[in-house]
């Protein structure tokens, strides 16, 4: 008997052992690239995240310290409306 298609009972354990490690690598490779890539970002929205949470707190600070001058010096802020107010919540 002629064999026509002789790749059809011929063993893969090699060829799939190849293409399960190249498929193992190329997901590390992956994960580190992403790393790489986008974990100097994660860090840096921390930092940024920090310096915005301690300039929120000055803001604050500096809100209330601007409503105790005014209640001394009797300063009524009653013509301003709270929509023309910058608040940080």
């Amino acid at each position: 008997m002629i064999r026509i298609m002789p790749w059809v009972n011929r063993k893969q354990t090699q060829n799939r052992l190849y293409w399960i490690a190249a498929g193992v690598a190329s997901v590390l490779f992956g994960i580190l690239t992403g790393y790489a890539l986008w974990g100097q970002t994660a860090s840096l929205v921390n930092n940024v995240e920090h310096q915005l949470t301690t300039s929120e707190a000055r803001v604050r600070n500096l809100e209330r310290r601007l409503q105790f001058l005014e209640a001394k010096t009797g300063v009524e802020n009653t013509s301003v409306s709270a929509e023309n107010t910058a608040r940080v919540y």
